[in-house]
């Protein structure tokens, strides 16, 4: 019999179809059977048990292990189906963690850790996302760490990074993107950085051990200013020897200053605030879980008195654990909330360990003393102070700042000079534009003026010459303490 193309093509049509109905078959009348009920009748998803669902991922683990077409490990499928898990969540904190994330989570809040020095986020969104969330569907930089290699090369709060080494983001998780970021201390990464959803540049970063410091203290004339830069297991005990050693020189008022304070530590937190109140509610919890609801109160043992002004200063970086201790300042008058608004994170997390890895779930929302939920809101602050940004920017600007970053010559500037003082960035400015950059001059030299003092061993606590925000607190608690003394 003579055998040509076409017979060739139904045969193996009718071998396939064949091979089909006898492996779908038997898969599918297992589940047909567990979603029928006691009359036969085909079971709803209402109808379903949690332990049907699980019988039913199971058996599917089970055949994709034993039938795909190449060999694949039990530990890829179950990490696979954990992440995928967690991200039907739609809950950027909740997440699954492999034995090197949860190390890398650890690192964060209780020592040292090799890296670039920024705290990220992914939003679980995409570019036609809804009104309530306008992320873009990459990992977004809440903030810098102070004094790290990320700080000195100028990363921002609200940045967002679409690349690295080339390697688009977009469908990496925030660990994925951690795993990638990290490396050898002395090792260079390219990340590609959009900023403004409009701004985008590469920059390339060596990896240094990152120290996370939390703490710094200062007087500011007769006013005391506390940095905290994260929450971390030693920031109540630093604040504390901070807020007694500013009592011993007599100040007249305290600054805590949280912006770009990603948040940390809940024990922390409550702590600092317990320096400042006597009583009353601190923050509460709210969750479906009974057991999960609480009123965090305040215990005896306050070190600040109660007639000394406050003041505390926000942005959009500030998130968490330093939205907490806002709320309950700003909602029991205590202190003057100065600033932008903050990030709006506002979600319990907790922690459970299994195997070598574990998972974060989201089990409760805070809620400031005044019943307001902080999560995908923000605090708004009393006094609304804006920073010079590249909001402020038109199209045309935007478009010579781009070139400026790309063109790299600030950056270059900074490597062939030292002890860079106000004067030569004013000038250097004024050069850019007169170059042909059509940039605002006072945006130029604030963005010039930021770069320099990242890139010092050891910047300045505080700028009082050209900190709006900084200064406007200094005028109320000066205003504050004179109203005081009447």
């Amino acid at each position: 019999m003579r055998i040509n193309k076409k017979n060739i093509l139904l045969a193996s049509m009718t071998i396939a179809i064949i091979m089909i109905f006898f492996v779908t078959v038997p898969l599918f009348s297992v589940t047909n059977k567990e979603d029928q009920n006691k009359s036969g009748q085909v079971k709803t998803k209402e109808q379903i048990t949690s332990s049907e669902y699980a019988a039913m991922f199971q058996s599917v683990f089970q055949y994709v292990l034993g039938n795909y077409v190449d060999d694949v490990s039990p530990e890829t499928l179950f990490e696979g189906a954990m992440k995928g898990l967690f991200d039907s969540l739609e809950d950027p904190h909740s997440t699954y963690l492999s034995k090197s994330q949860l190390l890398d989570l650890t690192d964060t809040t209780e020592g040292e850790f090799g890296g670039l020095g920024i705290h990220i986020q992914k939003q679980v969104v995409g570019l036609n996302s809804d009104n309530k969330s306008k992320e873009l569907p990459y990992v977004k930089i809440i903030s810098p760490i102070q004094g790290t290699p990320a700080f000195k090369a100028g990363l921002q709060s609200g940045d967002y990074i679409t690349q690295i080494n080339g390697e688009s983001t977009i469908d990496l998780t925030s660990d994925d993107v951690l795993d990638k970021l990290r490396g050898e201390p002395g090792t260079p990464v390219t990340i590609t950085v959009l900023r403004n959803k409009i701004v985008t540049f590469d920059v390339t970063i060596t990896r240094a051990i990152i120290e996370i410091p939390t703490v710094k203290s200062a007087v500011i004339k007769t006013v005391g200013y506390i940095k905290i830069s994260q929450f971390s297991n030693h920031s109540a005990s630093q604040i504390k020897e901070s807020v007694e050693e500013l009592l011993s020189k007599n100040v007249k008022g305290i600054i805590f200053d949280v912006r770009n304070n990603p948040g940390g530590l809940l024990t922390s937190v409550i702590e600092i605030a317990d320096f400042i109140f006597e009583d009353g509610v601190i923050v509460s919890t709210r969750s479906r879980i009974e057991e999960e609801n609480s009123e965090i109160l305040a215990t005896k043992g306050a070190i600040i008195p109660k007639n000394m002004p406050l003041a505390i200063l926000i942005n959009s970086g500030s998130a968490s654990a330093s939205e907490i201790l806002t709320g309950v300042l700003k909602d029991r008058n205590r202190a003057v909330v100065i600033g932008s608004k903050s990030f709006g994170k506002g979600s319990v997390q907790q922690m459970r360990y299994f195997a070598d890895g574990g998972f974060k779930l989201t089990i409760a929302k805070f809620y400031s003393p005044n019943g307001v939920t902080i999560d995908k809101l923000g605090i708004e602050p009393d006094i609304q102070v804006d920073e010079i940004s590249i909001n402020s920017l038109d199209e045309d600007q935007t478009i010579n700042y781009i070139n400026l970053l790309n063109d790299k010559i600030i950056d270059n500037y900074l490597l062939e000079n030292s002890d860079i003082t106000e004067e030569m960035i004013v000038n250097l400015a004024k050069s850019i534009i007169n170059d042909g950059y059509n940039v605002p001059e006072d945006f130029l030299i604030a963005d010039i003026r930021t770069r320099v003092q990242r890139s010092m061993e050891n910047p300045p606590i505080y700028d009082i010459d050209n900190d709006k925000t900084l200064i406007k607190a200094m005028e109320i608690l000066k205003n504050e303490t004179v109203n005081s003394s009447n």
